[in-house]
């Protein structure tokens, strides 16, 4: 392989692999009403846990605009709300009940996803793939 190409591009290659991968995760969760990007803020948000949209930005490697876009978005369906904090300043956020619910709910269709996409690398280890993308 000749990597002096832009067709063998890294970034090219890594973009073009997760916008697939989101689109095959996003009909996978249409059942639950849910798309790839908000399973994943509810994931972050799962189990009692409350993030501030910083936090949640540098979570999900995007920017505190798209958060509170996608927060607003989650707010309306009813599955996201405004965490108590001491400080007012701090915009927390934090499952609803329906979110949690509906967070169990995707979560094993997420898995069926993810075991489908893993079985198309041709890789013996995955967790040593996700490794070396975290390395990125």
């Amino acid at each position: 392989m000749n990597l002096t190409q832009p067709i063998n591009c890294l970034t090219f290659n890594l973009q073009r692999a997760a916008r697939s991968l989101a689109r095959e995760l996003d009909q996978a969760l249409k059942p639950v009403g849910l798309s790839a990007q908000q399973f994943t803020s509810l994931g972050f948000l799962s189990g009692g846990q409350s993030h501030s949209t910083t936090k949640l930005a540098e979570l999900l490697g995007t920017d505190r605009t798209t958060v509170t876009r996608n927060m607003n978005v989650l707010r309306n369906k009813g599955l996201v709300e405004q965490a108590e904090d001491d400080d007012q300043r701090i915009n927390a956020m934090q499952l609803t009940p329906l979110g949690e619910q509906l967070f169990q709910q995707a979560l094993p269709l997420w898995r069926d996803a993810q075991q489908q996409v893993l079985a198309k690398l041709k890789t013996t280890d995955a967790a040593d793939f996700i490794g070396s993308l975290r390395q990125l």
